[in-house]
């Protein structure tokens, strides 16, 4: 993986940012402390937000949104889109805010309708029409790299038969593909084995 570029933001199932410093390379978080921080990704703006203490940072807040203001009155990056990841959904976006927290990032968001946030944490199926929210800004739902869930009421194939779960273990990732003028989603399941999450009845995701 020599020639990816790997950038992890804190999520709730962390120990600390400081752990994730002391146990990664530091240009996989390159952070100044408080567990966020600004990025270039082949010239697109990439900000990395805590969303663990988001609405209470008063710091971090000042700093996204300081810095949104300054590169989207930048003439030279009109027309381009303005990334931003963390963990945790925010308020009344994605799956219909299922899980979400930190309505204050979604307030400091509205002013800026370049930007797309991706956020993940609830697990939710990125197949759903609801994993992509558009009104003053665009949120993204990236699914989960472990197992997933649906709605309740949904029956899954087994190796046993049906099953009734909304627990799905297959891997869902999104590619994101800036051009000059759009930016595509794409959407893709990195496995699809028929196999349940429990194991002789016991939860085996881990």
């Amino acid at each position: 993986m020599k020639k990816t570029q790997l950038l992890i933001s804190n999520g709730n199932h962390d120990a600390s940012p400081a752990a994730i410093r002391a146990g990664y390379p530091g240009q996989w978080f390159p952070d100044s402390g408080g567990g966020y921080y600004e990025s270039d990704v082949k010239g697109v703006h990439l900000f990395t937000v805590n969303t663990e203490t988001y609405d209470s940072d008063t710091a971090q807040r000042a700093w996204l949104k300081k810095r949104l203001a300054e590169v989207t009155s930048d003439p030279a990056y009109a027309g381009k889109p303005v990334l931003v990841q963390g963990h945790r959904p925010t308020t009344n976006t994605t799956m219909d805010g299922q899980q979400a927290s930190n309505p204050g990032l979604a307030a400091d968001l509205s002013a800026f309708p370049q930007v797309v946030l991706f956020s993940g944490h609830s697990h939710l199926n990125i197949n759903d029409d609801r994993s992509i929210h558009q009104r003053d800004f665009t949120s993204v739902n990236d699914g989960s790299m472990s197992y997933v869930e649906v709605d309740h009421g949904y029956q899954m194939v087994t190796d046993d038969g049906l099953a009734d779960r909304f627990e799905t273990p297959t891997a869902q990732a999104l590619f994101v593909e800036v051009y000059k003028n759009r930016t595509e989603i794409a959407r893709v399941n990195m496995a699809a084995d028929k196999h349940d999450i429990y194991t002789g009845g016991q939860w085996s995701a881990n």
